[in-house]
């Protein structure tokens, strides 16, 4: 199951299986991009906040659990989109 949104069909990915060195660095920025959601109040209704509800940081937590997540998950929570929504929000 997706570690962020449900309901989605294509494939999970895992960032801890990447062959990069980096791998973390994949949790890194989609936890860092939910706290920005988080922060401006638009984190969107269908993400899985049961999931993050928890003592560790949401980085931590992800690792941990090895979290899977579908391309179109993560892409609804990059940084264009966080970018938009605080711009939206400020402007709005």
């Amino acid at each position: 199951m997706c570690s962020v949104l449900g309901g989605y069909s294509d494939i999970l990915h895992r960032p801890a299986d990447s062959k990069r060195a980096t791998h973390e660095v994949g949790y890194t920025s989609i936890a860092d991009n939910i706290a920005g959601f988080i922060d401006i109040e638009c984190l969107p209704k269908t993400v899985n906040v049961l999931y993050l509800r928890d003592d560790d940081s949401t980085e931590i937590i992800f690792n941990r659990k090895k979290a899977k997540f579908h391309n179109s998950c993560r892409l609804s929570m990059n940084k264009s989109k966080l970018y938009r929504a605080s711009t939206t929000e400020i402007n709005g």
